[in-house]
């Protein structure tokens, strides 16, 4: 049998939280911003009519009859980012993404760059990468970063 995992484990005890709160007649869930668990939750709560608050990325496009999620849109992320460059007239832009829907997060970005003359970079990095990944970088000479990156990993990116 299968060693469970923290992931599994975590999930079950969000579960059963959940489970004890709704029996207890709450009227409302907030959270939780996990990735694994908020659809879980989501889920539950739209079949159970519970209304359901959360503040986390969700690529999924369909909108939901009992959940509110605060976590602003990729599209309009992606609208900022391009306004800026825009503004700020970058013409070499690198791209630094760490996990595996960081370069799908960013792709309508990619697809249509804010102007013609926009060269973009875009390399996957993680903690064991980010040094040689930001020397490639400014061997290309690129000084304009979008780095898309766990916050558990920010304070060792910036020491790359």
């Amino acid at each position: 049998m299968p060693e469970p995992s923290i992931d599994n484990v975590l999930e079950f005890l969000g579960q059963q939280n959940m489970c004890r709160q709704l029996q207890n007649g709450v009227q409302a869930l907030f959270g939780p911003s996990d990735a694994l668990l908020g659809p879980h939750v989501q889920s539950i709560c739209e079949a159970l009519d519970v209304p359901h608050m959360e503040s986390r990325l969700d690529l999924e496009l369909n909108s939901k009859e009992f959940s509110v999620n605060l976590y602003p849109s990729q599209k309009l992320l992606n609208a900022a980012f391009k306004d800026v460059i825009r503004f700020l007239n970058w013409t070499k832009v690198a791209i630094v993404y760490e996990e595996d829907n960081g370069l799908f997060k960013l792709q309508e970005l990619v697809k249509t760059p804010p102007t013609l003359k926009t060269e973009m970079y875009i390399r996957h990095a993680n903690p064991s990468t980010y040094r040689n990944v930001l020397r490639e970088i400014r061997q290309k000479e690129i000084f304009n970063l979008i780095i898309d990156t766990s916050t558990t990993h920010i304070s060792q990116f910036f020491r790359a």
